[in-house]
């Protein structure tokens, strides 16, 4: 083997080995020991010009801003944030996880208390089908501030005992927000890929009508969107 070759096989083998949010190697032998019951999730078609990419500065640590708004100018204000954290957290089966945390937030602009149910599944989502690439999604119940954006892993605590504790089930949240009023929570995203080029780089929450959506970003041609819950206007709740 020529050095240049041999130089290029290692590059492969460290980046595969050391790659962001790191979920360890391949093992065929647990392929599919846990994405049996995997979620497949079809792309849908959204309101893209809502959403807004803005830059990070030392006052900034949103990614996007999308503002769903009816003809008034009343409506629902939904924010993203960067990923934070990281390394190694957790192995089941053979698998290694790596994690990030993630957060969204939610205003409320109308004049109706609105309830939000967010609900992701027990079973791993998969990514990547050739090499096994899959992530978990997980809710903690703590409610984030945003004096919390500049700290480790968003102020959250803990992260390793809750994982364990709820890896192998569903996730749930569910919150009324008044008007004017806001909710901010955290996801903790868990992930197995095979390499660094398999990461899940960005999230987030987006609206369509009243459904909601978490999508999941590798690059600007690969993303996953996973239909995840609902907003309800508590007065339609009464009717």
């Amino acid at each position: 083997m020529s050095n240049q070759k041999m130089e290029k096989t290692l590059i492969i083998l460290v980046l595969a080995t050391l790659g962001f949010y790191s979920c360890g190697q391949k093992d065929l032998s647990t392929k599919n020991k846990e994405t049996d019951e995997v979620k497949t999730v079809d792309t849908i078609t959204l309101d893209e010009h809502r959403i807004k990419s803005q830059e990070i500065n030392s006052n900034n640590h949103i990614h996007t801003e999308a503002n769903y708004t009816d003809s008034t100018g009343k409506g629902i204000i939904i924010q993203n944030g960067f990923p934070r954290g990281g390394g190694r957290i957790y192995s089941s089966k053979g698998m290694t996880y790596g994690h990030a945390v993630f957060w969204s937030r939610l205003i409320n602009k109308t004049d109706t208390p609105l309830t939000i149910t967010i609900n992701f599944p027990a079973d791993s989502i998969l990514i990547f089908p050739s090499s096994n690439g899959h992530i978990k999604l997980l809710i903690p119940q703590e409610t984030m501030r945003m004096d919390q954006v500049s700290e480790f892993s968003y102020g959250l605590e803990n992260i390793k005992p809750f994982v364990e504790s709820n890896f192998h089930k569903p996730s749930q949240l569910q919150r009324t927000i008044k008007p004017n009023e806001e909710c901010i929570f955290y996801v903790v995203l868990l992930s197995h890929f095979a390499s660094a080029d398999e990461v899940i780089r960005r999230t987030g929450l987006l609206l369509k009508e009243q459904d909601l959506f978490y999508r999941l970003t590798v690059d600007s041609l690969t993303s996953k969107i996973i239909p995840c819950g609902r907003i309800v206007f508590n007065n339609e709740e009464d009717n």
